[in-house]
C-alpha cells in the first residue's frame, strides 16, 4: 500500500517536471521561430508601369513598408536591364531613412543600405532611382535577392521576400519635319557645314550649373566597362577598353556632380587615365564618367559611377560605463554615411574615412547615443613603391573608445534564462526523484522485516493504536522460548 502511493506521488511529481520543462521548451522555441520566421513587410516600386519614349527619362521611386513592426535598417537591390535603361540618378534623401551607405551601382543593378536612430513603422519612402530610356521595347526594373528589412527589437529580417517589378514600354518618337523643335544646334562652334551632322562637340565644355554637357551612350564602343583602382592616397586610375582607338578623359566630382576634368589620353584602345593631386580627397565618393572621342572626331561617354577614394581606417572599441563590451551592436558613421556592427570585443572598424570631424551614434537599450570624433590626417602613411602596381598605400590604424552612459549587466536574453532554468528544473527533478525512490526502497526494506497480516478491507480506516513490540537484550530470550 505505501508503495502504491509513492508510485502515485512519484508519478505527479513526474508529470509536473515533465509538463513546466515543456511549457519552457515551448517558450525557447516560440522566441527562436520569432526571431527566424519569414516577415510580412514589403518592398514595393512606383510606379508600376508606364510608356517612355527612347532618350527620355523616369522616376522610380521604391518604398519600404514594415506595416506595425518598427524596423530601423533596410538593404533594396534592384535590376534593371542595362541594353534598355541607364541610371542617371539616384536619390537616397529620406525623411525616415537617412543614414546612408555607399551605394553600389554596378551595370544593372543598384544596391543600397540606409538606417535609422529611431525606429520607424508602415509604408516609408526608401529611395527614388531617375532611369533613361536607351532603346525600343520593354524594360524591367525588379526588387533583387539580398533585400532586408531589419526589425528593431531583435535585428531579425522582417521582408517577406517578394520581388516586385515594375515594366515600361519604351517607343521610338515619332519623326517630326519642324526644324524648330528642341534638336541641338548642329553647328557647335566647330565649323561643321553638314547640316545634317549633330555630332556634339569634342570638347564636352559646361551647361552653366558646373557640370559637363551630357554626350550620348558609348554603347558597343566599349568592350570592358570602366575599372577603379583606388590603393593609393590622393591617387585614382580609370581604365577600360574600346572597340577602336579613342582618345579618353574621365569627368568627376564630389557631391554628384562631374565638373572636374582629366588630362586626355592618346589614341588607344585601352585607355588608362590618372587621377590624382588636391583633387582627389581622401575617403570621399566620387561620380565620375569616362568621355570619350574617336579619330573621326565622334563624341560618347559611359555611364556615371562612383568610386570611394582611399582614405583613413578607425576602429571603435564601444564599452558600456560599467566596464561591459557593447557586442553586435549596429553603429552608423557620418558625415560620409556608413554602417558596422561590432563584434565579440566590442570593435568595430571602418575603412577608408576622410579626414575631419564625424558622429558615431547607436542605440542602447533604447536609448540614443551621439558621439562627436574626428579622424586625423596621418602623418605617417607608409606609400606603396611606384613601381608595384599592385600595392598599397596603408595608413595606420586610429583607434577611439567610446563609453556609452548606460548599464547593460543587468539584461539576460531569454534564450539563456530559458536555459538556465531548465537545467536547474532538471538537476531539481533528479534529486527529488533519487530521494522518493530510496524513501520508498527503506520504506519497502522495514515493511519485509515484520509479520505479514491480512486486514480487512473495511477495517483499514480504524483509528486504533497499534501495538508495538520493542525486542530488548532482556526479553529476546523469553520470547524465542
Amino acid at each position: 500500500m505505501i508503495q502504491r502511493i509513492v508510485n502515485t506521488r512519484l508519478k505527479k511529481l513526474t508529470g509536473v517536471i515533465i509538463a513546466t520543462a515543456a511549457a519552457l521548451l515551448f517558450l525557447v522555441s516560440f522566441y527562436q521561430v520569432r526571431g527566424n520566421a519569414a516577415g510580412s513587410s514589403t518592398i514595393s516600386l512606383s510606379p508600376s508601369s508606364t510608356t517612355v519614349q527612347t532618350g527620355g527619362t523616369f522616376e522610380v521611386s521604391v518604398f519600404v513598408n514594415s506595416g506595425s513592426e518598427a524596423v530601423n535598417a533596410a538593404q533594396v537591390n534592384l535590376s534593371y536591364d542595362a541594353s534598355k535603361l541607364q541610371l542617371s540618378n539616384l536619390n537616397t534623401t529620406s525623411d525616415s531613412f537617412n543614414i546612408d551607405t555607399t551605394p553600389d551601382l554596378s551595370n544593372g543593378s543598384i544596391k543600397m543600405g540606409s538606417g535609422v536612430i529611431s525606429p520607424v513603422s508602415g509604408n516609408q519612402l526608401f529611395m527614388k532611382a531617375t532611369f533613361k530610356a536607351l532603346a525600343s521595347g520593354s524594360a524591367t526594373v525588379q526588387v533583387a535577392n539580398g533585400s532586408v528589412i531589419t526589425r528593431a527589437s531583435d535585428s531579425s529580417d522582417v521582408w517577406n521576400g517578394n520581388k516586385q517589378s515594375a515594366s515600361f514600354s519604351i517607343t521610338d518618337p515619332a519623326p517630326d519635319p519642324d526644324p524648330g523643335d528642341d534638336t541641338p544646334p548642329v553647328d557647335n562652334g566647330g565649323g561643321g557645314s553638314d547640316p545634317g551632322d549633330d555630332t556634339p562637340p569634342t570638347d564636352s565644355g559646361d551647361d552653366g550649373d558646373g557640370d559637363p554637357t551630357d554626350n550620348p551612350p558609348a554603347g558597343d564602343l566599349v568592350v570592358t566597362e570602366p575599372s577603379v583602382s583606388t590603393k593609393r592616397f590622393r591617387q585614382v586610375i580609370v581604365s577600360l577598353e574600346t572597340a577602336r582607338p579613342v582618345r579618353a578623359k574621365v569627368l568627376y566630382g564630389i557631391e554628384g556632380r562631374t565638373a572636374i576634368t582629366s588630362s586626355e589620353t592618346e589614341l588607344t584602345t585601352t585607355p588608362r587615365i590618372e587621377l590624382r593631386g588636391r583633387t582627389i580627397l581622401p575617403g570621399r565618393t566620387y561620380t565620375y564618367k569616362v568621355v570619350l572621342t574617336e579619330e573621326d572626331g565622334t563624341v560618347s561617354e559611359t555611364q556615371e559611377k562612383l568610386f570611394v577614394s582611399k582614405g583613413y581606417r578607425i576602429k571603435f572599441v564601444l564599452r558600456d560605463r560599467a566596464g561591459n563590451l557593447l557586442r553586435n551592436l549596429r553603429v552608423f558613421l557620418n558625415s560620409e554615411p556608413r554602417e558596422g556592427v561590432t563584434d565579440e570585443n566590442g570593435e568595430v572598424i571602418f575603412e577608408d574615412v576622410e579626414e575631419g570631424d564625424h558622429t558615431l551614434s547607436f542605440e542602447v537599450q533604447g536609448e540614443k547615443i551621439e558621439q562627436p570624433v574626428t579622424v586625423a590626417d596621418n602623418a605617417e602613411i607608409s606609400s606603396a613603391p611606384n613601381e608595384n602596381a599592385d600595392a598599397e598605400d596603408i595608413a595606420p590604424l586610429q583607434v577611439a573608445e567610446i563609453t556609452a552612459d548606460v548599464d547593460t549587466s543587468s539584461s539576460v536574453p531569454l534564450v539563456a534564462g530559458a536555459a538556465a532554468g531548465l537545467v536547474l528544473l532538471a538537476v531539481a527533478g533528479y534529486y527529488l526523484t533519487r530521494r522518493m525512490q530510496f524513501r520508498m526502497a527503506m520504506r519497502g526494506s522495514s515493511a519485509s522485516q515484520m509479520p505479514q497480516q491480512s486486514v480487512p478491507q473495511d477495517n483499514y480506516q480504524s483509528d486504533a493504536p497499534k501495538a508495538e513490540t520493542v525486542i530488548t537484550p532482556d526479553n529476546k530470550n523469553d520470547q524465542q522460548s
